[in-house]
């Protein structure tokens, strides 16, 4: 409990995103190093204002209770929301199902007009006893399509209880997002790893998909690889939420696929693991005979070196081992390999590692 007058210090230690500030405000503020509520109250008002608009300001007032804040129970109205009722109560499944369908033309049209996709749904339904059933659903991606919708509720509606009867529905999109051009003409090309209309088409048939195991699952357990900028092979990708969608993916897809871009295998190992050289040729050429998980493989073919660095400005993720020298490798049975020396300099001896296995 605050005693009158206590509340500026109440708030001091409390960081200032707690004032709940729009946008990007309290990262720019902590960026300056004004990282909680106390060190704003030194900063005149004046200067906030300038720097931030009126926002900081008020939110400050409101904290400290000098301006009023009225709260209202009610909520907001969402934008795109549509509702139903009935003249006598419905208990149907079917019934159900096809005013959902209804509900969503009339919302996936407001989405059309606008340029907008959903990617939360919420349905709900209010029974005859005055209690109310909530449904929600959603989407990998920004979606208009009522029928595709529909399908998302067919889950969610096996385990509803209509009670004594359903007497109103209400469908309100929770969150919408524009929806991004996509070219489906026979003309956009597919060269060079491009978003043509075979990528466009694979990305629009996992998207149903995609929705049901979000629904079912937490699309939080959804995830995929996301390219990153480095030149190191252990860390070109990272694993990120499938809902997260780059526009740089399409610019790395391109740029990987060009032709003076070193190949890279289809798998790669968490950790390279070590070789044992049986036969060695030069010091700095591959084996002509190596030994991996017990298992020997004499070489036909090898093409080589790539010679990657480590990344000095990333020392915590820096080899320790200095410079790599890659090789792509063929043994005797056509199994290639993604072979790399470390080492070599000052005197100490060479040593092979096995990174990565091609197709």
């Amino acid at each position: 409990m605050i005693e009158p007058g206590g509340q500026r210090d109440a708030i001091a230690a409390f960081p200032v995103a707690a004032l709940r500030l729009n946008g990007g405000t309290a990262a720019a503020l902590t960026r300056l190093g004004l990282a909680t509520i106390k060190d704003l109250y030194p900063v005149p008002r004046a200067s906030l204002a300038a720097r931030f608009g009126r926002q900081v300001g008020e939110r400050m007032d409101q904290a400290l209770g000098r301006l009023s804040e009225p709260l209202s129970p009610r909520r907001r109205t969402p934008r795109y929301h549509a509702q139903r009722a009935f003249a006598e109560a419905i208990g149907r499944t079917e019934d159900i199902e096809a005013t959902i369908l209804l509900l969503l033309d009339e919302v996936c049209a407001a989405l059309d007009r606008a340029g907008q996709g959903c990617r939360q749904l919420t349905l709900d339904l209010f029974r005859i006893d005055s209690t109310v059933e909530s449904l929600r659903v959603g989407t990998a991606r920004p979606a208009k399509d009522a029928d595709r919708l529909a399908r998302l509720f067919a889950e969610p509606l096996n385990g509803l209880d209509t009670g004594f009867g359903i007497e109103a529905m209400t469908l309100s999109v929770l969150v919408a997002e524009p929806l991004g051009a996509l070219q489906m003409s026979g003309l956009a090309p597919n060269v060079g790893g491009d978003m043509g209309e075979a990528s466009i088409a694979q990305a629009v048939s996992l998207a149903p998909l995609l929705d049901r195991l979000g629904n079912r699952l937490g699309f939080e357990c959804i995830t995929t690889l996301e390219p990153q900028e480095s030149h190191l092979p252990d860390h070109a990708v990272r694993m990120v939420s499938s809902l997260v969608v780059e526009a740089a993916a399409a610019e790395w897809r391109r740029e990987k696929s060009w032709p003076n871009k070193p190949l890279r295998p289809l798998r790669i190992l968490n950790r390279p693991e070590t070789i044992e050289v049986v036969v060695g040729v030069a010091r700095h050429q591959p084996p002509s005979l190596f030994r991996w998980r017990k298992v020997s493989h004499p070489l036909r073919a090898a093409m080589g070196p790539e010679r990657i660095a480590p990344e000095w400005w990333r020392h915590e993720r820096a080899w320790t081992g200095g410079l790599r020298d890659y090789w792509r490798v063929e043994d005797c049975d056509g199994r290639r390999f993604w072979l790399f020396c470390e080492g070599g300099a000052s005197g100490r001896p060479p040593r092979w590692f096995l990174h990565g296995l091609f197709a």
